[in-house]
């Protein structure tokens, strides 16, 4: 299936397989013994290999408009009931048209970014949206997260539905924005 992929970080070339990649150099600056330690664990988690997402987020601590924490909770989540679906550290990130691309830059604030046209045969379909809703209460929370892993809507009005494509993921084609 084709969808459309918001490059945030310019690093994608026509022609390109986005597979999983392993990560071997995790450091820990503010405590070096730690390093090895770290390393262990990532691998642990992730003995198969992570993509960008992965990378960012995980290893080596996300983006500056991102909670790693909310990563974090998603994992476990994941990991405890819906280990059918697939990591998002293991996947590419997607939309299906080109109006919901202006609404992902919209929401993640995107200045300087391409965007692909991809193709994908695995791929899980969730509500990005609910994982921008602010509550302190840990219950809506998790209501609100096992809601994203079910591929339900939620208590969102306005959906904006993010694929999670599962490498390998082709990347077709770099599509001009007017």
């Amino acid at each position: 299936m084709k969808f459309y992929h918001l490059d945030r970080g310019n690093s994608l070339k026509e022609g390109q397989v986005v597979e999983l990649k392993q990560i071997d150099d995790i450091e820990c600056t503010n405590v070096p013994k730690l390093s090895s330690e770290l390393q262990n664990h990532f691998n642990e988690l992730f003995s198969d290999g992570v993509t960008r997402h992965g990378e960012m987020y995980f290893a080596f601590g996300g983006h500056n408009n991102s909670n790693p924490i909310i990563e974090l909770i998603l994992e476990y989540i994941r990991k405890a009931n819906f280990n059918n679906k697939p990591s998002r550290n293991k996947c590419l990130f997607a939309v299906e048209n080109i109006n919901d691309i202006f609404r992902l830059a919209t929401l993640l604030n995107a200045k300087n970014f391409t965007v692909w046209e991809v193709e994908c045969e695995s791929y899980f379909k969730a509500n990005m949206n609910l994982l921008g809703i602010n509550t302190p209460s840990i219950l809506i929370n998790s209501y609100i997260f096992n809601d994203y892993w079910k591929g339900n809507q939620g208590i969102d009005d306005n959906p904006l539905w993010e694929y999670l494509l599962v490498p390998p993921v082709k990347i077709i084609r770099k599509i001009e924005l007017d």
